[in-house]
């Protein structure tokens, strides 16, 4: 019986491969640090991008149970909930915004709500830069955020610049 031809010595050339030769020692290195310069900004970019949209619809969310919790806890039998009267619709809906946000009202700079104008005319600047306007929005501060449903009433404190009693 003939015996076949087995080739060159395969253990001999796979010992050759793993051994870099002497004048391409630090062409790996070279390359690594080529691509590492490429890959890692857009991998911290896809990174920091996914943070950004965890937290735009947290706020989103948010803002719409804000929004559920201030109407919809109405019933039909209850004359201030048909004039849009209750006075604790801003505590209603500050404390559905810190739940939707999952975050405590320490973390929280200030909630602001505010009356959207159906005539066109922009809800005023102030409102958006923490400065409660007459008729216009409350501004809860983060260690207001905290307090009691007291703490909301239509007469006085922060509640009273755009009061909930008689607002529709």
């Amino acid at each position: 019986m003939r015996r076949k031809h087995r080739g060159p010595n395969l253990n001999r050339a796979s010992k050759a491969l793993q051994r870099p030769r002497p004048a391409e020692a630090g062409a790996v290195a070279v390359e690594f640090a080529i691509v590492a310069l490429t890959l890692v900004p857009i991998a911290c970019g896809m990174i920091d991008f996914g943070a950004l949209l965890q937290k735009k619809q947290g706020l989103e969310t948010a803002v719409r149970m804000a929004t559920r919790a201030a109407v919809q806890s109405c019933v039909e039998s209850d004359p201030a909930c048909v004039t849009g009267s209750r006075p604790d619709d801003d505590f209603r809906a500050v404390q559905a915004a810190i739940g939707g946000l999952r975050v405590g009202s320490a973390d929280i700079e200030r909630i602001v709500i505010y009356r959207v104008a159906s005539s066109g005319s922009p809800t005023p600047a102030a409102c958006f830069t923490g400065t409660a306007v007459a008729g216009e929005c409350n501004v809860y501060q983060g260690s207001q955020l905290s307090a009691p449903a007291t703490g909301y009433e239509c007469l006085t404190g922060p509640a009273s610049f755009w009061r909930a009693c008689g607002r529709n």
